[in-house]
């Protein structure tokens, strides 16, 4: 069972979370901030023994991190993906750890597919996000992946507060 302040800080991370996916979906933008918090509170889940982290799951999670980062710069730069979606994939890891990075992987695959679905086909959507599609992402062909990724770390939380481990 996990210790009260534990479940608390995944609250938070949860909150965050739900902030990121509604800042990247209505204005395209993740804030520094915002990861940064990610980042460093799922770094300290991770060293907490009393939250079930330990040295090995923060190291596996860190190099996993600085992995995302690595890879994901290059596409940042020829412009396929945003600034703010590269470094929220390097927070990512810090708050999966080695223990939960093929539960983020798994979940990150079924939520980018389930918004690649939703691109190629918006009118799948309700009418006034369908109108909101349109009027933000259609014309930019841009896509926020802040929303799939903020979700599969939703699903990795869950899945820690409930002890399961995929």
């Amino acid at each position: 069972m996990l210790a009260a302040a534990a479940i608390l800080a995944r609250a938070v991370l949860g909150v965050l979370l739900l902030r990121v996916a509604w800042s990247d979906l209505g204005r395209q933008k993740i804030a520094n901030r915002d990861v940064l918090v990610i980042a460093l509170v799922g770094a300290g889940l991770l060293l907490q023994p009393a939250a079930g982290g330990s040295w090995a799951n923060f190291a596996i999670g860190a190099a996993a991190g600085a992995l995302f980062f690595l890879v994901l710069v290059p596409f940042w730069l020829i412009g396929k993906v945003g600034a703010g979606d590269v470094k929220l994939m390097g927070a990512a890891a810090l708050v999966a750890g080695g223990d939960y990075l093929l539960s983020f992987a798994l979940a990150l695959i079924v939520f980018t597919l389930i918004t690649a679905l939703l691109v190629k086909m918006p009118m799948l959507l309700p009418e006034t996000l369908y109108k909101r599609y349109v009027a933000l992402f259609a014309d930019n062909n841009v896509v926020p992946f802040g929303v799939p990724i903020s979700a599969a770390l939703l699903v990795v939380l869950l899945l820690q507060i409930a002890g399961v481990r995929v």
